[in-house]
């Protein structure tokens, strides 16, 4: 018994296969013996770890649109300065 799928939208070459009988079939990478848990830790710390990069880099996305929000409102009021300079001077 076989089962495959495909792993690649678009892709149809980009496939996984498990067999679960040894076999000749393919002459691809084959990995066997995969762990379940991998070997680099839980990864249900991975979860808690993508969670912090994500909120880490949304933290950096809201700073930064904090300073464009800012240099935004000081170039409003330098632009705004500007037109009450022209108006004085053409009075």
């Amino acid at each position: 018994m076989i089962l495959r799928k495909r792993i690649a939208l678009g892709d149809g070459g980009c496939e996984v296969a498990i067999y679960f009988k040894p076999t000749e079939e393919e002459d691809e990478i084959v990995y066997e013996d995969i762990p379940i848990t991998p070997e680099q830790g839980d990864p249900f710390n991975w979860e808690e770890d993508a969670i912090t990069a994500l909120n880490n880099e949304l933290r950096k996305s809201d700073e930064m649109v904090m300073e464009l929000l800012k240099e935004l409102e000081r170039l409003r009021e330098e632009v705004e300065e500007m037109k009450g300079n022209v108006s004085t001077s053409t009075s």
